[in-house]
């Protein structure tokens, strides 16, 4: 099973290391699962034009390349624009289309040429059906992940659990996002239910302090949940002391 995990955005290279390293700890204490570590350089689709947008691509494209050489971690952030690919391309294993994006066609093409695994994350408004109007564009990049972050629902974001089973029916890899829907509420039991049904992997956002975070406070879990998620679902071993 995929474990992708990290801070939403990247905060510093301080915070960049700190949750690196617990990530990179888990990697080593669960060795069955593989992990990718996740965070964005620019929040570009917030809602207000006074949140906080991160610390740019130039300085996150260079956090994220020393948080490879450092810890070993493979890595995926997501790009917004196709003048963008390239350049993230050359530093990440993964390359993440945005769920607000996931229609974008140029964007999506640009990311499946790069030869890299393309993570999309299914629009809040499309069905687990119209995910494969989407694994189409990157023919014939296969290296295609879709990622369940659930719908909107009366200002609400609601897993449907018929989106994720659909998304099984194509060829494609499902990673659930449990964080972003409902943050660390029902993240453990999301988890379980994505193992339950074959998923191929889980989606989260992971944070020291998540209340302190730049962005998605509310949304991330912390440490101690990481690890207990980790160990509570079937796919990993943990490696005794």
């Amino acid at each position: 099973m995929k474990i992708i995990a990290g801070p939403c955005a990247i905060e510093g290279r301080e915070m960049a290391f700190i949750t690196a390293e617990q990530v990179a700890l888990q990697q080593d204490n669960f060795p069955l699962f593989d992990f990718v570590y996740k965070s964005s350089y620019d929040k570009a689709n917030r809602t207000s034009i006074n949140s906080k947008r991160g610390i740019g691509m130039d300085e996150g494209l260079k956090i994220l390349e020393e948080v490879k050489r450092n810890f070993g971690l493979k890595l995926t952030t997501d790009v917004h624009e196709t003048h963008q690919v390239k350049a993230v391309a050359e530093v990440v294993d993964e390359i993440q289309i945005p769920a607000l994006l996931s229609r974008q066609t140029d964007l999506i093409i640009a990311a499946a040429e790069t030869g890299k695994y393309v993570n999309i994350k299914r629009s809040q408004s499309a069905s687990g059906m119209d995910a494969n109007t989407m694994i189409e564009k990157c023919w014939p990049n296969e290296n295609v992940q879709m990622i369940e972050r659930g719908s909107s629902v009366l200002n609400d974001i609601v897993i449907d659990w018929r989106n994720v089973i659909d998304m099984m029916e194509f060829n494609c890899d499902v990673i659930v996002d449990i964080t972003h829907p409902h943050g660390p509420r029902y993240a453990s039991q999301y988890a379980s239910m994505a193992e339950s049904i074959g998923c191929n992997g889980l989606f989260m956002e992971v944070h020291p302090d998540p209340l302190k975070g730049h962005s998605d406070g509310t949304k991330m879990i912390d440490f101690k949940q990481f690890e207990q998620i980790l160990d509570s679902i079937h796919g990993g071993v943990l490696v005794p002391l």
